[in-house]
């Protein structure tokens, strides 16, 4: 009898043992367990994991469009939320001119989009703190990509030839920016990063879109606050940089883009023109180079006017 009373005891400590390791208030048959599995959804092959967390890890046929759902449901008819892209899911995936990525993700894997020459924009949700190696490096059709606040981490190469890449501004939550990140961008013509602290890898080839003898180049802007990592670097390697709030084409830094401007610029023009002195500073310069072909001349003030006509008729 002794012997019985001392099991019952014990398993009714072990028990109590496996409700506290819980939280208190919570008995055994509240503690939820998943098993892992694969499910497929619109073309798109998910992993759950066992910590009941869903991976988008692949896709099947040849999707013009590419959904990424928020929840999906297991096995047991139970909603797993997807959280994490994973790594070369949607590689070469040519045949893809848009990809929807739910609020859910947190991390999106490297080589995730690689590839996918038919892209021509990307959404970056808020939750997304993470963008791993070359995850949309060779789409060469993208031209514009929103990044949320609370992103945090750009990999090695992330947006890598990105050829069609125009214009790209990283929220002040980007601490941390990969060598090569936006190399090789052809079209690249202003990098903004509102973080005044962010680590930027020391090398000449995080942002370029020229090659020359001598290494990489960047034609364009890099905007960022005064005395901040990113005046720093463009110091370092020769770039151009410009204050956060500066317009492309504010020729005479009034935080606007206007006649004054092209007529600025004509005047540079002529003056070259009879080889005279000019009085235009570097940045002065980048600013009035509008179509960025190397040259300052009357086709950079008619771009000026038609931005200045356009803003007006807004």
């Amino acid at each position: 009898m002794k012997h019985n009373r001392l099991i019952a005891g014990m398993l009714a400590l072990a028990v109590m043992g496996s409700a506290a390791a819980y939280g208190g208030g919570h008995t055994m048959s509240s503690i939820v367990s998943y098993a892992s599995e694969n499910v497929e959804y619109d073309n798109v092959k998910y992993l759950i994991t066992d910590s009941g967390e869903a991976v988008a890890r692949g896709y099947t046929g040849s999707p013009e469009r590419i959904i990424i759902d928020s929840y999906i449901l297991d096995s047991q008819n139970r909603k797993i939320p997807v959280k994490y892209i994973g790594e070369g899911a949607f590689a070469n995936c040519e045949t893809a001119t848009s990809v929807e990525i739910p609020s859910t993700v947190e991390k999106i894997g490297q080589n995730a989009f690689k590839r996918c020459t038919g892209l021509t924009s990307v959404v970056i949700p808020s939750n997304v703190e993470s963008i791993g190696n070359y995850a949309f490096a060779y789409c060469f059709e993208i031209s514009h990509i929103t990044f949320s606040t609370g992103l945090k981490t750009i990999g090695f190469e992330a947006f890598f030839c990105d050829l069609s890449l125009l214009d790209v501004k990283l929220p002040s939550t980007v601490s941390e920016i990969g060598n090569g990140a936006f190399g090789a961008c052809d079209s690249l013509r202003a990098l903004t990063i509102q973080n005044k602290a962010c680590t930027i890898f020391n090398s000449g080839e995080v942002v370029y879109n020229d090659k020359v003898d001598s290494g990489c180049r960047y034609k364009g802007w890099l905007f960022g606050e005064p005395r901040s990592t990113t005046e720093s670097y463009a110091k370092a390697y020769g770039y151009t940089f410009l204050p956060i709030g500066a317009a492309t084409g504010d020729v005479n830094f009034d935080y606007s883009c206007d006649s004054s401007d092209a007529a600025l610029v004509l005047k540079y023009y002529s003056q070259v023109q009879a080889k005279q002195t000019t009085s235009f500073t570097a940045n002065a310069k980048a600013m009035a180079d509008y179509n960025a072909d190397g040259a300052i001349d009357s086709s950079d003030a008619a771009l000026i006017l038609r931005t200045y006509a356009n803003n007006q008729s807004k």
